[in-house]
């Protein structure tokens, strides 16, 4: 634990149906973070899980399904003139109400100029939830609402802000299997550029009684949760399993209440 939070948890569910199930979760969002789910002491995701493809239309879960990943929505933003990056960097420590528009909503305005973004999210308003400036202060790395919108940002390989901006766009050099792990950008008509690219995670939602005959080893590891509390955690986990729980076909499931366990570290 660090102070009121916690770094990472470990989650016991009732059985491995649900373990393996929360395997899949991998790259939730809890309260904007996008979270890492792994297996402890060697439970693996393979076996029956229930159905979470559902979910990975919705874009609640990385649109590619490959194990113990988080969503890729950091984008690097360079080209910027310092001052403006001085300007953004001291309104945000300050706190400071900003008189004329801000750097962060010029590049929500750029973002929802590229190609598919109004068709695809038509309610949006702010494509971009954080805005981090460099010390050095000569670019930033924003936080996209959705992988979509970062691949399309990433592949237009620049945005044009309002005022007459330009600003180059990239993945962070931290993420090195970025090309591996993005989706498609979006077309012109909010349909992914391809389709085929996008991995398809389908289960059998089937549920075995046999399955609650005893107590298994049925924990995972969530890393990534600093800052988190446990309200907001059970409550993710619990609403993204009752949404996959509604895909079962003649199974049945004990009530959420009974789900799972949380220890803190």
């Amino acid at each position: 634990m660090r102070g009121d939070f916690a770094i990472f948890v470990f989650v016991e569910f009732i059985d491995q149906l649900l373990a393996r199930t929360a395997l899949k979760l991998t790259g939730l969002r809890i309260a904007q973070r996008s979270v890492r789910v792994c297996s402890t002491m060697g439970i693996g995701s393979e076996g029956e899980t229930l159905d979470v493809e559902p979910l990975r239309q919705l874009e609640k879960l990385p649109l590619r399904p490959l194990d113990g990943t988080t969503m890729l929505l950091n984008v690097w933003l360079g080209g910027l003139p310092m001052r403006l990056c001085r300007e953004e960097l001291h309104r945000k420590r300050s706190g400071s109400w900003a008189k004329h528009e801000t750097l962060e909503s010029r590049i929500c305005t750029a973002v929802l100029a590229l190609p598919g973004i109004k068709l695809r999210y038509p309610q949006m308003e702010r494509p971009i939830v954080s805005l981090r400036v460099s010390e050095c202060q000569r670019y930033i790395f924003v936080e996209a609402a959705t992988e979509l919108i970062a691949s399309s940002m990433v592949a237009a390989k620049g945005l044009s802000l309002p005022g007459g901006l330009e600003a180059t766009t990239g993945w962070p050099v931290a993420v090195i299997d970025a090309e591996e792990r993005a989706p498609p950008p979006l077309a012109e008509d909010g349909s992914l550029c391809d389709p085929s690219q996008v991995g398809a995670l389908v289960q059998k939602a089937i549920v075995c009684e046999e399955d609650f005959a005893e107590r298994l080893d049925c924990e995972i590891f969530m890393g990534g949760t600093n800052g988190l509390e446990v309200e907001d955690l059970w409550k993710a986990l619990t609403e993204l399993l009752m949404a996959a729980r509604k895909h079962i076909s003649g199974g049945w499931l004990p009530d959420e209440s009974m789900w799972m366990c949380m220890k803190m570290r």
